[in-house]
This record gives C-alpha cells, structure tokens and sequence, in this order.
C-alpha cells in the first residue's frame, strides 16, 4: 500500500509538470497517446479563454482550483521569460566586457607613451640648458653644485637672478628666454660679481672665471661665438637646430652692439671692436711666423 502511494505522488509530480507546459502553450500528441512537441500559444489570449483552457485541461483537476493552476502557469512563463532575456542579453555583457578591458588596455599604453616622452622632453631640455650654460656661460640655476651632474656644465657662470624671477622661479634655460638672458647679462656693468661655481669643484680656476665674467661685450660675444661653432660641430643631431640658432643670437646681438653702442652704458664698442682686430692680427701674425 505504501509503494502505491509513493507512485501515485510521483505521477502527480509528473502531472504538474506537464500541465505547466500544456497550460503554456499546446502539445501535439505522439503515436503512443503522450505529448510529444510542443507549440507554443496565441501571441494574446483574453482571460476568459486562457481560464477555458485551463478548465478544459484535464490535469486541472490536480489543483485545488482553477485560479491556482492560472497562478502556477502565470509563474512558470514568467520565470521562463526571465530566462530566455537573460540569455540574450548575456552576449552583449561579455562584448561590453571585452570591450572595456580593450579601452583599459588602451589607456594603459597611452599612459606608458606619454610618461615616455615626458622623459624624452626632460632629458633634451636638460641639454639644451647645458649647452646654452657652455655658450653664453650664463644660468638660472643657483642650486648646490653637488646636486648638479658635471657632465657638460662649465665651471663658472654667471647667475641671472632677477631674469629667474621674472620668470617665476624657472632655474633652467631653454630656447623661449635664452635671448632675453643674453641680453641681460650684456647690460651687467660687473658681471663678475655674479659668478657662481657650477661644479662641486671649489678650487679656482682663473680662466674660467676670466671667460664667464668678461666685462667687454664685443669680445665676450666673439668667444661666445666660438664656442657657438664647436657645439654646432659636436652636438647630437636633436640639438642641432638649438646650436645653429645660438650661434646667429651672438652675431644679431653683435650687429645691434654695433648699431646702438649707446644702448650698453660704460662699454666702448668702437675701441673693443679695434682691440679684437688687433688681437686677431697677431694671432695670425704668429701662426705664419711658425
């Protein structure tokens, strides 16, 4: 008796659920009497006959009324439903996933690209600064010599403080102030009082110290013009339009020495302008003569 009982509760079970599938749309009876497929409903059906559907369906009678069977039918398409828009919208997520690891991907080797030319921009504008300081021997920069890095800085220069004020605190020299710091350091009446050391090096150098603090601008600026050459001769190839371009800043200064002596007060252009002449004379005087 108890074996039957336990049948008959899995044959209801079964029945249930082929009344969720019957009530939800229609079966096609197979050749042996069961349902075989299944077809799926009228698009819209009235609630009278959706409850003559069910009514008519003779596993209704498992219910202990008819509004609870609509009630599980009703549950049933609607979990169905969930499922089914679930499943479509599931491609999109994982292409929206893939997606936004693609644009992450994107940013990261955008970050990568501009840290390295932030790089590339510092380590040139270091060296234009260098060689601006090895031209003019001029600089913004009064920092502790220790902390500077030896490689390509002069042993003296002069320090162009108020030009680093005005500037707001810029301790570096570049191609947008390099001619307004040539200019000023031409209007010093002493520049030797402005010398720095810019190596770690304390011990005197004279020549240095002659060169950086020349007080007569027509022959400081035919030495800085020299110097002008050799760098155009030596420098990498990235600098060499900064070379060129220092190299035609001492001849237009040179040319407005010339034109506007008056402009540069305590400074007798038309006798420095014979001195380097003469000097020039001799030196080539001595050459031949070797």
């Amino acid at each position: 008796m108890m074996g039957v009982v336990v049948r008959l509760t899995r044959i209801l079970a079964l029945c249930r659920g082929d009344l969720l599938l019957q009530c939800a749309g229609g079966f096609h009876q197979g050749a042996s009497g069961f349902p075989a497929t299944w077809t799926a409903p009228p698009a819209k059906m009235t609630d009278q006959e959706n409850n003559n559907s069910i009514s008519a369906n003779p596993f209704a009678a498992l219910f202990g009324s008819i509004a609870e069977a609509r009630q599980f039918v009703a549950g049933q398409k609607e979990q169905l439903r969930q499922q089914t828009d679930d499943a479509a919208e599931s491609p999109d997520d994982s292409d929206n996933s893939v997606s936004e690891s693609l644009d992450d991907c994107d940013d990261s080797v955008a970050e990568i690209n501009r840290s390295f030319l932030s790089q590339q921009e510092i380590c040139e504008q270091l060296n234009i600064n260098h060689m601006i300081q090895r031209i003019f021997l001029i600089t913004l920069d009064n920092s502790d010599p220790s902390l500077k890095s030896g490689n390509g800085i002069p042993l003296r220069c002069v320090y162009l403080e108020e030009l680093g004020s005005e500037l707001d605190g810029q301790d570096w020299l570049d191609m947008n102030n390099v001619e307004q710091a040539l200019f000023t350091r031409l209007l010093l009446p002493e520049p030797g009082k402005f010398l720095i050391c810019m190596t770690s090096s304390g011990a005197p150098n004279l020549s240095a110290e002659r060169d950086a603090g020349e007080k007569h601008i027509v022959p400081f600026l035919f030495s800085c013009f020299q110097r002008a050459k050799k760098e155009v001769t030596k420098v990498p190839e990235n600098l060499l339009p900064y070379a060129v371009r220092c190299k035609a800043l001492t001849v237009s200064n040179a040319r407005t020495v010339l034109l506007t002596p008056e402009i540069y007060q305590g400074q007798d252009v038309p006798a420095q302008v014979v001195d380097l002449m003469l000097e020039g004379l001799q030196g080539a005087s001595k050459s031949h003569d070797l």
